[in-house]
């Protein structure tokens, strides 16, 4: 027979929102916010930012990345998710160059490289396709998020 725990265990790491982030943010970074909970309401609130992970996301994303992770994902966005290494690269090189010319192609490629191991596991999913990598959104929920995101630097600028 199942433990309760076991039970809570299961739903929790099979859950599609799963991510280690999350669980980061219930057990270290957010865990101030939590610590006088009940473990029955503790329980409930990690169930319940599994369902709705977008103050965790938002957070992440907003002061938990660098500026050049952030251009890096809005490219990916606008780029509709799924795009080969290479092509992002190409682009957000463009793009970080608009914001500091002076950026030489061996400093962005450093940039880049790290800026993608940055997000790997956290925002984005690298994968094989054929013999190329790509790249893409590792939740649906940060992708949608992106776009509100993207909307409120769009209509600051």
């Amino acid at each position: 027979m199942e433990s309760k725990l076991f039970k809570r265990y299961n739903k929790i790491i099979n859950h599609q929102n799963y991510s280690p982030r999350l669980i980061e943010w219930m057990t270290k970074t957010g865990a101030r916010e939590y610590e006088n909970l009940s473990p029955e309401n503790y329980y409930k609130s990690f169930i319940a930012n599994l369902n709705n992970p977008k103050k965790i996301w938002d957070k992440a994303f907003n002061q938990h990345i660098s500026r050049e992770c952030k251009y890096i994902l809005y490219t990916l966005y606008f780029l509709n998710d799924n795009i080969f290494i290479d092509d992002l690269r190409k682009i957000s090189f463009l793009w970080l160059n608009k914001s500091n010319p002076s950026l030489s192609r061996s400093e962005f490629t450093d940039i880049f490289n790290q800026s993608l191991s940055e997000l790997e596991n956290s925002f984005i999913v690298i994968s094989k396709k054929g013999n190329e990598n790509f790249i893409s959104f590792l939740m649906d929920i940060f992708f949608k998020a992106a776009a509100m995101a993207i909307v409120c630097v769009i209509l600051h600028l």
